[in-house]
């Protein structure tokens, strides 16, 4: 940047790493002390990614990594692959070929996840063959016979969200799309996202609190109070309606 007037700088396009948009002692930090005005002219769309896997991390299973494990592991052999045909067609589902999933592609972390959905019971089947010992503890966790179905609803959940970002992200993309309609986007899929979990949120919250009393005068509200773990009274059990009733 040499010879260059930074105060005369509008916007700093770079990548998205910390070292150029980072919050503290960043490229665009150190240029906002010069040029307050300085806009951040950063990819939304790899920003869209990234978030998937930031809010995917907090789920017990790394699917990103069982995505690459489970391609990884027929990719290097024939022999293997071979056998997943015929576990194919002894359960009747069409053979296809796992898709590999790159990091740095935006877009290919979903067709790979789906593709393992529609394997799902000839994978099981293979991997159960081998057995635990036979299997890295990632793959055997994913397609053992403990984690086998709670995996799966890992990987079902993530094809549904992921859809969500991937149609954002496709957006960003087209050639149609322009600066003006950024603003729109984004708040679109924040409430896309959070219409979907509300939905089964307050099913799920309907459906325990028509059969479930959490009032402060329900029996099991003021029963709770038994555990010592604050001052009581004897007046808050004298209420007449928390009396056994006598035949």
């Amino acid at each position: 940047m040499s010879g260059l007037d930074v105060k005369k700088m509008s916007a700093y396009a770079a990548d998205n790493g910390s070292v150029n948009y980072g919050k503290h002692n960043s490229v665009y930090q150190k240029l906002k002390l010069a040029q307050k005005d300085v806009l951040a002219a950063n990819c939304l769309a790899h920003i869209l990614h990234n978030a998937t896997p930031y809010a995917a991390s907090n789920l017990d299973i790394d699917i990103e990594n069982v995505v690459l494990k489970v391609y990884s592991h027929f990719s290097i052999s024939a022999s293997r692959t071979a056998q997943l045909k015929e576990f194919c067609e002894f359960v009747e589902v069409e053979e296809c070929n796992l898709l590999r999933h790159v990091v740095t592609r935006w877009l290919s972390l979903l067709p790979s996840i789906d593709r393992i959905l529609k394997c799902w019971r000839p994978l099981t089947s293979y991997f159960q063959s081998l057995g635990e010992e036979e299997c890295s503890k990632m793959l055997w966790k994913c397609f053992g016979e403990d984690g086998n179905e709670v995996s799966e609803m890992y990987f079902l959940f993530l094809s549904h969200i992921l859809k969500v970002f991937s149609d954002c992200i496709e957006a960003l993309e087209a050639k149609s799309f322009s600066i003006t309609s950024v603003f729109k986007l984004t708040p679109d899929l924040a409430k896309k996202c959070e219409a979907d979990f509300l939905v089964f949120y307050e099913r799920a919250k309907k459906y325990v609190s028509e059969r479930c009393d959490f009032s402060e005068n329900s029996f099991h509200s003021k029963v709770s109070k038994l555990g010592l773990t604050t001052a009581v009274s004897y007046g808050e059990y004298s209420d007449p309606s928390l009396q056994p009733e006598r035949h």
